[in-house]
């Protein structure tokens, strides 16, 4: 439910009024209920205030405006009851529109505190109200220890899906075939979305909406980078250790690399025209040539590298260390890393994104957070709770939005202020596992791959519980488009 706009207007006695009102009262009206009590209850209508008198003889009116809108007026009226505080709204018969009413956690129905439990286990919570809006009643909890900061439960114990955002589904775009699946990568500019599936990478029209050629063979394949002004696409191969240089007009290989071990993201640095390997079990990143194949170096990494961006302007890459807890930024002239910066308080960090304009690093860690840090210092500027088995990150310059997706069939919207202080704009409902996504910034739109999955085998007394088995020819990409204008 939205908020409740109050304007909240504050009462004042003056002493020598309220003791000449105590001299001339009658014994009578010392009982009467104190909403009646002050300029706040004296301006309401008649009908509205004696509805709330009847409805909550012990309640102080802190506050009363009339508002009108579309041609029709309605009374908002904020007040205590017992140290909670309750806001109503008003139609002018006294008949209630809507409020919210703070409410005491234990109070709560057994079937709300059992479909909390149940669906966020470790959380706590920290606030609850009672809503009301026409004859719907819900009550809302801001939680502690949870994949999202707020759950909106129905008094039978049904979870009320996130409030609308900016972002809803746009199309299932249907790929098919058997094979798991890693990153996503777009180019905007040829309206093209690559995606990694199995032992090849998939081509898409991003106007089409449809499957319009492979790259194959791609063994172990992970991710894909573009360079666009050379004509030329990158793809990492983890099961043989190589890099493929590919003609994105005709999707033919035309040239083989040979990197570290296992490489998994790679990324494409426009500054000196090189293509940039990270190799998981080999702890290092392959530099080479994206003209010619050439290797250019090898740099040693502190760790298990996953996702990297670049910033070519301050001549920097800036890689994830996953079982490091930290980020490398590597000078992309000396081939050295320059800088090493804890994430702490998160861990495990996987997909990254990067806001040139501001200077901001947004990082998903495997304990469940978005993290922001400053690209020029190191500095972790904020965090944000999202959901688990997070593997991706994007961010829009055209909107100043932030992405993370989550395993779990979440997808979290964010927005950081000018302090890089983030803040929760959208929890969007995604398949499960769609963990991997990536960004068209000419649209808006953005894209998870996902697939179908049946329920394991029960497993054998002593045995290890088997994984979901994945559907054959379920496996698509999942598009979600803005259902308003982008504004920053």
């Amino acid at each position: 439910m939205k908020p409740i706009r109050i304007a909240v207007v504050f009462v004042c006695f003056a002493l020598a009024t309220a003791a000449a009102m105590a001299q001339t009262a009658k014994p009578a009206a010392q009982s009467a209920p104190v909403a009646k009590a002050g300029a706040a209850a004296a301006k309401l209508p008649a009908p509205i205030l004696a509805a709330f008198t009847k409805a909550y003889p012990n309640a102080t009116i802190k506050g009363a405006s009339k508002e009108t809108e579309d041609g029709k007026t309605v009374w908002e009226v904020e007040s205590i009851d017992n140290g909670l505080a309750r806001d109503l709204v008003y139609n002018l018969d006294g008949s209630v529109v809507e409020f919210e009413e703070q409410t005491e956690p234990a109070t709560l129905p057994a079937a709300v505190t059992a479909a909390l439990k149940a669906k966020y286990p470790k959380a706590s919570i920290t606030k609850a109200e009672k809503l009301m809006k026409g004859t719907t009643l819900t009550y809302e909890m801001a939680l502690k220890g949870a994949a999202v900061k707020s759950v909106e439960i129905t008094p039978d114990g049904k979870i009320v899906p996130a409030a609308e955002g900016p972002y809803k589904k746009l199309a299932d775009i249907k790929i098919g075939g058997d094979g798991g699946w890693d990153y996503l990568a777009v180019d905007s500019a040829a309206r093209r979305l690559y995606v990694s599936h199995a032992t090849k990478v998939v081509v898409i029209d991003l106007d089409k909406q449809e499957v319009v050629g492979e790259i194959s063979p791609a063994p172990g394949v992970h991710g894909i980078a573009i360079a666009p002004e050379l004509g030329r696409a990158f793809v990492s191969n983890g099961r043989d250790n190589t890099a493929s240089i590919v003609d994105p007009k005709t999707l033919q290989i035309t040239g083989s690399v040979k990197t570290g071990e296992n490489p998994d993201a790679i990324l494409y640095e426009p500054g000196h025209k090189e293509v940039y390997t990270f190799n998981g079990r080999g702890k290092s990143a392959t530099v080479f040539d994206a003209q010619t194949g050439e290797v250019k170096a090898t740099i040693p990494l502190p760790g298990k590298p996953e996702f990297a961006v670049v910033d070519v302007k301050a001549g920097r890459i800036y890689n994830n260390i996953e079982d490091t807890n930290e980020i490398v930024a590597i000078d992309t002239g000396k081939h050295a890393v320059v800088a090493k910066w804890p994430i702490a308080p998160g861990e495990e960090a996987s997909g990254l994104a990067l806001d040139l304009d501001h200077h901001r690093l947004f990082t998903v860690t495997g304990n469940n957070l978005l993290v922001a840090l400053d690209s020029t210092t190191g500095k972790v500027l904020s965090t944000l709770p999202i959901g688990p088995g997070a593997d991706a990150a994007a961010y829009d310059p055209g909107t100043g939005l932030v992405f993370a997706s989550s395993s779990d069939g979440t997808l979290t919207v964010a927005r950081a202020d000018a302090a890089g202080k983030l803040a929760l704009v959208q929890t969007l409902a995604t398949p499960a596992r769609s963990r991997t996504m990536t960004l068209d910034p000419k649209t808006h739109r953005i894209y998870v791959s996902s697939a179908d999955f049946s329920a394991p085998p029960p497993a054998a007394p002593g045995a290890q519980p088997q994984r979901p088995q994945m559907v054959p020819g379920s496996f698509r990409v999942v598009a979600y488009e803005m259902t308003g204008a982008p504004a920053r």
